[in-house]
């Protein structure tokens, strides 16, 4: 009877056992560097551990491709998404997965103040495992990571470099690692001053407004074609691949405006020419294409010019 007992108290035990969690990682036995997840079934890529240690672990990579991506963050076990892209976050996909989406826009050419006190910020409150993003998870959410990392101590500038090169993050993009090498530990009163900065979706560029960068950026593009694509000496802070990123991210994002389309189908279709030819820009100049480089900004600034006398 004795016998019988136990073992039906020793069934219930077993039964009263909660189920392992796949999304629960041993994350103690990564470090700094690590490669989680590059599967291109996976939806996400470049996943690295930035930082995996008993206050939070801090990873880095792509953003996450619909479902998909997101149904791999869970697995990793991801509480927090920060996006450092301009394109609007799929808030809606992460929080169905128990996910908070903080969205902090950065440029190629480097982070400002404000935006190195928001992501410190971030990372200080937010619930761990978080996962920083950009586009392609090489350049911008790398250093994103870092510095805000650097912010709360948590990493040391040189510690954050290290991490940004095995990242792949180009050296093309120097604001970046000028930023991250130049950071230190953030005082309370600079973080608590960034508070209003953690949004869901950070306010956008309306059309007008985001002509007016394009115009700007481009600028920026046709000096440094005159100069051989070399940073001019009385423009130090430009460089031909962050100017070029930044460009085509601006088309990017404007492609998911609506109102591109209520401008008519010959507007959109200029528009989406000029997309891809920033995307192709941007590719040239990654590969030192020079002589394809110069092809692409004179196919810009025509298209430009026709979108202009038509509409502008």
């Amino acid at each position: 009877m004795f016998s019988l007992a136990f073992v039906l108290l020793a069934g219930l035990l077993t039964l009263a056992q909660p189920e392992p969690d796949p999304a629960l990682i041993e994350w103690s036995g990564y470090k700094r560097g690590d490669l989680v997840l590059n599967s291109t079934g996976a939806g996400v890529h470049n996943v690295l551990v930035f930082s995996a240690d008993a206050d939070r672990v801090v990873l880095s990579g792509s953003m996450p491709e619909q479902g998909t991506g997101f149904n791999s963050l869970e697995q990793l076990g991801v509480k927090t998404v920060i996006s450092v892209d301009a394109a609007l976050p799929e808030v809606e996909l992460a929080n169905e997965r128990g996910m908070r989406y903080i969205h902090i826009p950065i440029k190629y050419s480097g982070i400002s103040e404000d935006e190195r006190a928001a992501l410190a910020l971030a990372l200080r409150e937010s619930e761990s495992p978080i996962y920083v993003h950009c586009h392609h998870g090489k350049h911008r959410g790398p250093a994103a990571a870092a510095i805000g990392l650097v912010g709360i101590g948590a990493c040391a500038p040189d510690t954050g470099l290290k991490l940004m090169e095995l990242a792949g993050t180009s050296e093309q993009y120097p604001g970046l690692f000028e930023d991250v090498g130049a950071a230190s530990k953030l005082d309370a009163s600079a973080l608590a001053s960034a508070a209003h900065l953690l949004v869901e979706t950070a306010r956008v560029e309306s059309l007008p407004g985001a002509m007016a960068e394009i115009d700007r950026v481009f600028e920026n593009l046709v000096l440094l074609e005159t100069n051989g694509w070399v940073t001019p000496a009385r423009h130090p802070d430009l460089s031909a691949a962050s100017e070029s990123g930044q460009l085509a991210d601006l088309f990017r994002v404007l492609a998911t405006d609506e109102t591109i389309g209520a401008c008519g189908e010959q507007y959109s279709l200029l528009m989406e020419k000029a997309r891809q030819d920033a995307r192709l820009l941007e590719l040239h100049i990654d590969a030192g294409d020079w002589v394809n480089a110069d092809k692409t900004v004179d196919n810009l600034h025509n298209t430009c010019l026709e979108c202009h006398g038509k509409y502008r």
